[in-house]
């Protein structure tokens, strides 16, 4: 009986190791997806802001042409949509292209409240 009874314990300390050694290799795989996971976040985020830049550009392009035009109903619209998408940015002022960008929106829109004065005066 004792031998059997040795054989069932060596059997239970093996399970008990493998059941270790599985647990650690499912903890590494665990925090393998979680990097990944945030990695991929990240990813996400960046991806957005970087579209989200892409549309300010493209938005104060826009409004340059318009002034040009005096459009300034459209120009009206433009300038909105660029001060909605222009706070995202807002804690991004560090970066140098962000600040460059901010600062343009300050120049066009300094720009563009002259020439409405200049027209306005004309009248």
């Amino acid at each position: 009986m004792s031998l059997i009874q040795e054989m069932i314990s060596a059997k239970c300390r093996a399970l008990g190791r493998k059941a270790t050694e599985s647990e650690a290799v499912v903890r590494n795989i665990t925090k393998d997806i979680q990097v990944l996971d945030l990695a991929k976040k990240n990813l996400i985020l960046s991806l957005t802001i970087m579209k989200r830049l892409q549309m300010l550009v493209n938005a104060l392009t826009q409004l340059e042409g318009l002034i040009k035009e005096k459009k300034y109903g459209d120009a009206s619209q433009t300038l909105s949509a660029i001060k909605e998408i222009s706070v995202t940015f807002k804690a991004y002022t560090s970066v140098p292209h962000i600040s460059r960008v901010w600062k343009r929106i300050q120049e066009i829109q300094g720009e563009l409240r002259t020439q409405l004065e200049g027209d306005f005066d004309a009248l």
